[in-house]
């Protein structure tokens, strides 16, 4: 992520990361990249360990400012909780 942030890559329209174990930083630097090139329309972190705070980072991202075309976005098999999903809810709306 780190090396498309630099090459200020504009072509990714889809991440697709399951079991990785990314965890919350892993989540920090996806929504920088995302932020950066507003091309990413499909998000899938599955089984990636996300938390409060990896949940927190992306409603953040998802917030309207940003003008991302974000289509899909799947956590499956992360330990979000109900904190978590108030993040994201929050950012959807």
């Amino acid at each position: 992520m780190e090396a498309a942030i630099m090459a200020n890559y504009k072509h990714c329209t889809s991440i697709r990361l399951w079991r990785t174990k990314c965890e919350d930083e892993g989540v920090r630097l996806i929504t920088k990249f995302m932020c950066q090139a507003k091309t990413v329309q499909v998000l899938e972190l599955l089984d990636a360990n996300l938390s409060t705070i990896g949940c927190e980072i992306i409603g953040q991202a998802l917030n309207w400012r940003n003008e991302l075309n974000l289509a899909v976005l799947k956590l499956d098999h992360n330990p979000l909780g109900s904190e978590g999903l108030a993040h994201l809810s929050r950012g959807i709306s």
